[in-house]
Order: structure tokens, then sequence, then C-alpha cells
């Protein structure tokens, strides 16, 4: 690590950008790296210990869970019978809770179950005969009685999901 002092342009520019709050990649392609080194922008950290000017610049660990402690008890100012009031703002809450609990590694953007390796779809051409058992077995379905040989399949899966009207050539059966 070198002292904190000695620094070429680019690492002083991608400390400057990153007081700014731009994020590390960001950082350091402003800078001048390359995407390569910019994708490894944490050598870059390493190096000019941007820890250290973090906290120089008062973000300590402290200051950011005091910070952050507040957004969780953020309110809002609301009208309620020609009266001025303050009630909790949840968005708000909801926020700095999701940005807390992934900073602390205890939640992710990826999902638990992936449920496209548990559910799937298939799709049928249905005829009148399969139509007609569906309907006679599963009363469930209530499709209307009006149905007949020469629907689309279009016109059959809203019949058979919708299950309000029967639509023909711009015509309406109930």
């Amino acid at each position: 690590m070198s002292e904190h002092g000695k620094m070429n342009v680019r690492q002083q520019l991608y400390k400057k950008y990153r007081l700014e709050g731009c994020s590390k990649y960001t950082s350091a392609r402003k800078a001048g790296y390359s995407h390569a080194y910019a994708s490894q922008a944490k050598r870059i950290e390493k190096h000019i210990d941007m820890n250290y000017w973090l906290e120089k610049e008062g973000l300590t660990d402290t200051a950011l869970a005091k910070h952050a402690e507040e957004g969780l008890r953020a309110e809002k100012l609301q009208s309620l019978a020609f009266k001025v009031v303050s009630a909790p703002e949840w968005s708000a809450r909801h926020k700095y809770f999701d940005t807390i609990l992934k900073l602390r590694g205890k939640l992710s953007d990826k999902p638990i179950i992936d449920l496209s390796k548990h559910f799937s779809f298939e799709y049928k051409e249905l005829d009148e005969n399969t139509i007609r058992a569906t309907q006679s077995t599963n009363e469930s379905l209530a499709l209307p009685s009006t149905l007949e040989g020469s629907r689309s399949r279009t016109q059959v899966r809203k019949d058979l999901i919708g299950n309000t009207r029967v639509v023909e050539e711009g015509h309406s059966k109930a």
C-alpha cells in the first residue's frame, strides 16, 4: 500500500469520483482506467487505501449506521381532517431496510428458489370432443354450452379461462 499523500493523477481522479458518490467501476472509467482494470477496481481501492479517505470525509461505519437508523424511522407529513400529522413513510423505511440487509449479506437480488425448474406449462390444441369431455367431468370450469367445433385456439382459451361470454365474429353470446 502506498502512503496516503502519494498518488498518480488517475488515482487522484478515482478518489475524487468515489468521494462524489460514483460506483467503483464508473470512477475508474472516468479516471481513465481501461474496462478490464476498472472491472477489478478493488485493486485501486486497496492501493490508495480508499477506506482511509472515506473515513477522513466522515463516512465511517458509525456515521453510516446512524444514517441508516434515521432512515428506518422516516416519516412524512400528511393532511388529515384539516390537520397536518406525521405518519410513517413505509416505502422509504423499506428501502433503507432492504439496503441494510443487502450490505450485511443477509439479502440478495437472486431468488432463493428458481421457479423455472419447478413449473412447466404445455399448450395443446383442444378439439370439440375434448372440450365436451372436460365439461362433463369437471364442473368447476363451467364452460358455456354453446361451444361449436369451428372455434379458434384463442377463442377456446378465452372460454376456458375467462368464462364470462363467448365472442364469435363480432357477436357476443352469454
